[in-house]
């Protein structure tokens, strides 16, 4: 199915905050939610409420057929992940051991080198050491890079404040005073715009001709300013850059692994909202041709989604999805008529899939056996 790399620049500063509520202080997220440009995107139609909305809208923004995956970090055109709940670190040498240093062969030296760290380690798979100290704590923040040589970036944050003074006096005077967290000027993210159905290409390609000049166009997100570059080029292979199956994973009947590489909103039967992806979720993505224990080990946890709906200027409800970054092992079993690129196959169309509600706005972005998880030494 068609689809887009999406690379992001950030003209005017934006601030989207981590949660809508009374107060005048912004905790800014320090990545654009899929949500937040797909709204975007929508008011470029110039819809309205009460309008009808025309087929390709409604293809495009509320089918599922056409997914905005969040649009994160990047450093060197590489777009970066969450890292995973299971990850552990030492307090008083934490990070990863290339941060500070340079992440390819032809960076330039002379940088100032950071403090020496003692590297991360992951839980998901070898499990919670019988003895560790009080030392060792989780480690959140993206990453970019293979294990074991993986590095932290950070997305540079500008903090506002606004306060009112008396021209006459210069004291301070009751008025509108808030401080706010704010993506800086400059700021590169990266991600996909794509079609997962033959009608969701075919709307897609409607909104990309008809609003996307040159494959390029601004687009206002967040609090004011707001202001986003957004740049598409067509993706010609198969998979995104980012969700390339390993081909060294095994792929025996032990073990598979589900990494969350975005928040994932997943219900049970009566709609209650999940704290962990169930092996059920995996068996009906990959139906018959394997079963599916567990999860067997997982290190995850809850976030509170809220938001607005940009298409139609309305709140949402409030949804509680398990977060990115949390980390699934299940025990599974193949089909013995299954063969290994078959196997292949099914995992990678599940991963293109991802899990649970609003995958069009980003959410349920999924990585299968992520290298992050057995690759330490």
């Amino acid at each position: 199915m068609k689809s887009y790399i999406v690379d992001a620049t950030v003209l005017d500063e934006v601030c989207i905050a981590e949660r809508h509520s009374a107060g005048n202080e912004y905790i800014g997220l320090d990545y654009i939610p899929g949500t937040a440009w797909w709204g975007g995107m929508a008011a470029l139609t110039g819809i309205r409420p009460g309008d009808p909305p025309s087929e390709d809208f409604r293809t495009v923004f509320y089918s599922g057929d056409v997914v905005f995956t969040n649009l994160y970090p990047t450093v060197y055109g590489i777009r970066s992940h969450p890292i995973p709940l299971s990850a552990r670190t030492r307090k008083s040498a934490p990070g990863f051991k290339d941060d500070g240093g340079p992440l390819f062969l032809d960076e330039v030296d002379g940088r100032p080198e950071s403090p020496p760290s003692e590297g991360v380690k992951d839980w998901l798979i070898d499990g919670i050491p019988s003895s560790f100290d009080a030392e060792i704590e989780g480690i959140s923040g993206w990453y970019v890079g293979k294990a074991p040589s993986c590095k932290a970036i950070h997305t540079p944050m500008t903090l506002r404040g606004h306060h009112e003074r008396s021209p006459r006096t210069g004291a301070s005077r009751e008025g509108n005073l808030f401080s706010r967290q704010n993506i800086s000027r400059g700021a590169k993210f990266k991600g996909a715009l794509r079609a997962t159905t033959k009608r969701g290409e075919n709307s897609l390609k409607w909104i990309v001709d008809k609003y996307i000049q040159a494959l390029s166009l601004e687009l206002s997100v967040g609090r004011q300013p707001g202001r986003l570059k957004i740049e598409l080029t067509e993706n010609l292979d198969d998979f995104l850059p980012w969700q390339i199956p390993d081909p060294a994973f095994p792929l025996e009947d032990d073990f598979i692994s589900l990494t969350l590489l975005s928040d994932a909103i997943v219900p049970d039967k009566w709609l209650r909202p999940l704290r962990h992806v169930p092996g059920s979720e995996i068996k009906r993505a990959c139906g018959k041709a394997l079963s599916v224990t567990g999860p067997a080990s997982h290190f995850s946890s809850l976030r509170e989604i809220l938001g607005w709906n940009g298409a139609y200027c309305r709140p949402r409800e409030t949804e509680w999805a398990i977060a990115a970054g949390s980390a699934f092992v299940y025990e599974i079993k193949w089909d013995s008529k299954v063969e290994p690129d078959a196997r292949k196959e099914i995992l990678a169309a599940f991963q293109s899939r991802g899990i649970g509600l609003r995958r069009s706005e980003g959410y349920g972005e999924i990585r299968i056996n992520d290298p992050f998880h057995w690759k330490w030494d």
